[in-house]
């Protein structure tokens, strides 16, 4: 399981912090004014199955969250069918359904954005592609420190796109446009 330490900035208004005890504590120092800049931590985990037996596929897993990494770990290994799992309609940012100290394995199973990988040992590189509701989601990473056991070394975060999924009735009338 690849995981990645991410973080942002973000700026937070005051009485607007999802904590209320840091909304009172900020309203009391600076009465209604300005607001506060606070650093979100979070993980991204890549899981990348072995060929599957019965047709080859290539399944990969995806999550987002600030969870615990034992709790994100646990679930990534031990408990998604690839094959009937149903990805979040949401799968990017770290709003509703994260919660930095929570291991709820239910709530990070839905969390969790299943998808297909390639790999091109030649390239050294990982493309993996799921759907979600929002988008479909594009991640390229590189292979580095390659040898012997070239499938199972360092992989490095190149790229990482969504693209806006196109309604079916506006891609029928496209298409109908065009031919």
């Amino acid at each position: 399981v690849y995981v990645g330490e991410c973080g942002f900035r973000r700026w937070v208004r005051l009485g607007h912090h999802m904590d209320m005890r840091k909304n009172a504590e900020a309203l009391a120092c600076k009465g209604s004014r300005g607001g506060t800049g606070e650093w979100v931590s979070y993980r991204r985990y890549v899981r990348l199955l072995p060929p599957d037996p019965k047709d080859g596929s290539l399944w990969a897993m995806v999550l987002q969250d600030p969870c615990p990494r034992d709790a994100a770990l646990k679930v990534l290994i031990e408990s998604i069918d690839v094959r009937t799992h149903t990805n979040p309609a949401k799968s990017e940012g770290i709003s509703e359904g994260a919660v930095p100290n929570s291991s709820d394995v239910n709530r990070l199973r839905k969390r969790i954005c299943v998808g297909h990988y390639t790999f091109a040992p030649e390239e050294g590189r990982v493309e993996i592609r799921y759907v979600a509701t929002d988008g479909e989601y594009r991640l390229t990473m590189s292979l580095s420190h390659g040898g012997t056991r070239i499938f199972a070394d360092r992989l490095t975060w190149e790229h990482y796109e969504m693209a806006e999924l196109t309604p079916p009735s506006a891609a029928a009338a496209a298409a109908a446009a065009i031919g």
